[in-house]
């Protein structure tokens, strides 16, 4: 009997890990592809450039970190760097890194902020609609402003336990 069962439960246990390396998962390390911001006019910007630079990382365990930099990248300055060009470069980048959770059923992902570039993000939960297709992320969503974003992100590693 054992064996018969054994038999029977082969394939579903071949199939495992495939099936399950198919759902849907933002945990990865992720480049930027895309990232555009509109008004709630309806106006579209690219505050980093048309081809910004940037990572954002999902840890299995529920860590993240983002930066996202412009492009072409600022000059180098003269060491020691101004009060205006370190001004200058902040409002170029985002950065910050924390935890996350996933609710996978209503399709969103939140950010829980530990450190920020932008201190006053410190603490807070920013909460992002997302949809994993293949290998990009996309997270699109309109802030109470009405402003919307849309960061399209392509997967160049995945991450295990």
């Amino acid at each position: 009997m054992r064996r018969v069962l054994s038999i029977l439960l082969a394939p579903v246990v071949l199939q495992a890990p495939s099936m399950m390396a198919q759902e849907p998962s933002p945990v990865g390390v992720w480049e930027i592809v895309e990232l555009v911001n509109w008004s709630a006019s309806g106006e579209a910007t690219r505050p980093y450039g048309d081809d910004p630079l940037g990572y954002f990382v999902y840890t299995p365990d529920g860590h993240l970190i983002l930066h996202i930099t412009a492009n072409p990248p600022l000059p180098a300055a003269k060491l020691p760097p101004s009060v205006d060009e370190l001004a200058t470069w902040a409002r170029s980048s985002i950065a910050y890194f924390g935890t996350y959770t996933v609710d996978r059923e209503a399709g969103v992902i939140t950010h829980e902020i530990v450190g920020d570039l932008f201190p006053n993000r410190v603490g807070t939960s920013q909460v992002r609609p997302y949809r994993v297709e293949g290998d990009e992320l996309i997270l699109d969503f309109t802030a109470s402003s009405g402003r919307r974003f849309v960061r399209k992100l392509r997967r160049i590693e995945r991450l295990q336990n």
